[in-house]
């Protein structure tokens, strides 16, 4: 009989168990070793809260240490509230949460894989006694197990039906086909599924970028300030300046908007607070048509009173290591000897030529 052949064996004895073990194995060590490197993390995070300051400033492995916290912040700096810096509650609770999270899940993780296999190995083991103690049926006579016969069916001719019989249908002429699907014609169908050509699509989305392109500039340019036009050298000026109160960040590492449509210079500069070096705070004004005023622009502007300059050092382009304050004087931001220059911000003013 079909099937008598077949035996329930146990896993241990057809030898599938040890398989099983070498992948839980493999995802055990995996767990430990992302464990391990989350304990790392959080227990430096740790000295670091712990370690003492001096004059100078932490140790060298704690300012490497605050490198790479300052990273970490950069890169999910869109994601955070504007203004949050790497001080704040909320960014301090994510660079100890997010580790604690973590190994609190792996060891719950761990634990419930361990609890798993040892019920799963337990149940394999009761089956296959089960199995092994099944008693068999024997006949009433004592003579061994009763046979079981089995009776093939009989399957009846099933009647066919009889065949049917068309009439003959007369030849039709053929038909000419349709203008637009003749060989050669390039007149297309109103019910034609094809869509437009890739490069038709590019071409409209390339307008429709241009359009908002425009758009923003029209916009940037209208707002702006005219100043300097009873010289007879005006220039246009932006009505208020923006202002960067984060922590300076390295060269090349400010974020620079793609196009004008991503954000308005008022929104980008809220959403990246942090001081950029002289060549991206340059390359961030391009973005939007604007440059940095020189220090004769700029003390124009301080004396027109058009535009909003808080009492903070503004940059300028001719001076590569000094900022100007509205009172006219240049000063070295980060300048111990001047109050107004030691308050870790900078102010920003675009500006451009008039009729461009």
């Amino acid at each position: 009989r079909a099937g008598d052949d077949v035996w329930n064996v146990v896993p241990t004895e057809a030898g599938m168990l040890p398989g099983g073990q070498r992948k839980r194995g493999l995802g055990r060590v995996l767990r430990m070793a992302a464990l391990l490197a989350l304990v790392v993390v959080f227990g430096v995070l740790i000295a670091r809260k712990m370690m003492p300051l001096s004059e100078d400033g932490p140790p060298p492995v704690g300012k490497a240490i605050d490198r790479e916290i300052g990273r970490v912040h950069r890169v999910i700096s869109d994601v955070l509230p504007p203004g949050t810096d790497v001080k704040s509650p909320l960014f301090q609770g994510l660079l100890f949460g997010v580790p604690a999270a973590l190994i609190l899940l792996l060891l719950v993780v761990g634990r419930q894989r361990r609890e798993g296999g040892a019920s799963g190995v337990s149940s394999e083991r009761v089956g296959a006694s089960s199995v092994e103690l099944s008693p068999q049926i024997e006949s009433p006579m004592g003579l061994g197990p009763e046979p079981e016969f089995e009776f093939e069916p009989e399957f009846e001719p099933v009647p066919r039906s009889p065949r049917q019989v068309f009439e003959r249908i007369a030849d039709v002429p053929p038909t000419a086909s349709p203008p637009y699907k003749r060989e050669g014609s390039q007149q297309s169908s109103p019910w034609d599924g094809g869509g437009p050509s890739r490069e038709s699509v590019s071409m409209a989305k390339g307008r429709l970028d241009d359009v908002e392109t425009n758009a923003r500039s029209e916009e940037v340019l209208s707002g702006m300030a005219t100043v300097g036009a009873e010289t007879g050298q005006e220039f246009l000026a932006s009505p208020v300046a923006v202002v960067f109160d984060g922590p300076r960040v390295a060269d090349g590492d400010y974020p620079i908007p793609s196009s004008i449509q991503e954000a308005t210079l008022t929104t980008w500069v809220r959403r990246h607070p942090q001081i950029p070096n002289r060549a991206s705070l340059k390359l961030l004004l391009s973005v939007y048509g604007l440059r940095l005023p020189t220090v004769e622009q700029a003390r124009r502007m301080f004396d027109s009173g058009v535009v909003d300059c808080p009492d903070l050092p503004m940059a300028v382009s001719d001076e590569l290591s000094r900022a100007i304050l509205p009172d006219g004087r240049l000063v070295y931001p980060g300048d111990p000897a001047e109050p107004r220059a030691n308050i870790g911000q900078l102010a920003v003013v675009g500006v451009r030529k008039t009729g461009t």
